[in-house]
């Protein structure tokens, strides 16, 4: 009975730290994000942290096992449009002239 108590807190123990390491990693590539397209356009500490959960919530979508295209051009769809609703039309439009492969980037998570 000890052995199996054990293995059990040992798997929930290995699990936790499996989902730790995945949630950092997607903290890390939304921060990116943020600080590419802030070099770009400038925006206010809210609107950082708005896009910052924005795009940790790309990272997560995008990160699900065998993902069909559909549903990634949903979630590309999804993100540009939450990115069109917080960012204005005028650095919207800034975004896509001076570095529209990011602008991609951002949204499907294209590299340049």
């Amino acid at each position: 009975m000890k052995k199996i108590i054990a293995l059990f807190v040992m798997l929930f123990a290995f699990s936790a730290g499996m989902n730790a390491q995945e949630k950092s990693k997607f903290d890390e590539a939304a921060r990116h994000d943020v600080r590419l397209l802030k070099e770009v356009i400038d925006f206010d500490k809210n609107t950082e942290e708005a896009l910052y959960y924005l795009f940790l919530k790309k990272h997560d979508g995008l990160s699900t096992p065998e993902l069909s295209d559909e549903r990634k051009d949903g979630i590309a769809k999804i993100i540009d449009a939450k990115l069109r609703a917080t960012l204005s039309n005028e650095k919207i439009d800034m975004l896509m002239k001076k570095d529209n492969a990011l602008y991609r980037q951002l949204i499907v998570n294209e590299k340049k």
